[in-house]
């Protein structure tokens, strides 16, 4: 697919979003990353964007401005990332190493006896998420409804603006008893900051920890596996390291 785009158009690709939403897909990457290191030109802020697209389309909800790092430039960008670098290095990573086989060992034990598994939905995702919802500090029945927010929010055939509804209702109560029970948590470290982060700006970082947090080590998770079943000196290695 992606060599007929590049035949058709070369590294920008016009699509649309939406119907009569248009973009550019950007599949060269050499070409991602001249964009990605002009801001001037290319800026992360959607807020000009926004002005272009009719209030009631369906993908707004999911792509207008937030107030946090990756929705901003300059000043804003920096304090928004601060706080979250800041809140996140506050993590104990000596701590977490536990955490994470606290979490990994009762999911593995339940698939172990059977002929197949579903990593993706048995192990790799429950785990990631707990692990974050830990770091986070996010009670479990709360993280249920973000979980199911974040889900819909990315579904074509949801009602992003209702996911939204959802998430943010949820961010709010999270939120709302960090101020008032705080922990040695990612939240609390958020809104202690002295960035200063409003309600609205702390649940905006929230939803991106969230948003980035996930995805990328569930597949690392899914990756490393799939090479210690596949090559047999990393899989010996991997046993003899146990």
């Amino acid at each position: 697919m992606y060599e007929k785009m590049r035949r058709r158009g070369g590294s920008l690709v016009p699509i649309e979003l939406e119907r009569g939403v248009p973009a550019t897909l950007v599949i060269g990457y050499h070409t991602a990353v001249r964009i990605l290191h002009d801001p001037n030109h290319f800026p992360a802020d959607p807020r000009a964007w926004q002005k272009t697209i009719a209030p009631d389309c369906p993908i707004l909800p999911m792509m207008e401005w937030q107030p946090c790092a990756r929705n901003s430039t300059g000043s804003e960008h920096e304090r928004y990332r601060r706080a979250s670098v800041d809140s996140i290095n506050g993590v104990d990573l000596h701590a977490l190493h536990g955490i994470v086989e606290d979490i990994a060992a009762p999911l593995i034990s339940a698939f172990e006896g059977d002929a197949t598994a579903e990593l993706v939905k048995q192990y790799a995702f429950p785990l990631v998420f707990a692990v974050l919802n830990r770091m986070i500090g996010c009670p479990d029945d709360v993280a249920i409804r973000i979980a199911q927010g974040m889900r819909a929010r990315f579904d074509s055939e949801a009602d992003a603006g209702k996911a939204m509804d959802v998430l943010d209702a949820a961010l709010s109560e999270l939120v709302e008893l960090k101020h008032e029970f705080p922990g040695d948590d990612i939240t609390t470290r958020l809104i202690a900051h002295q960035a200063k982060l409003d309600d609205r700006e702390t649940k905006a970082q929230v939803m991106s920890l969230y948003a980035a947090g996930v995805e990328a080590q569930r597949n690392l998770i899914i990756n490393t596996l799939l090479l210690m079943m596949t090559d047999q000196d990393l899989g010996r290695a991997c046993s003899a390291a146990v």
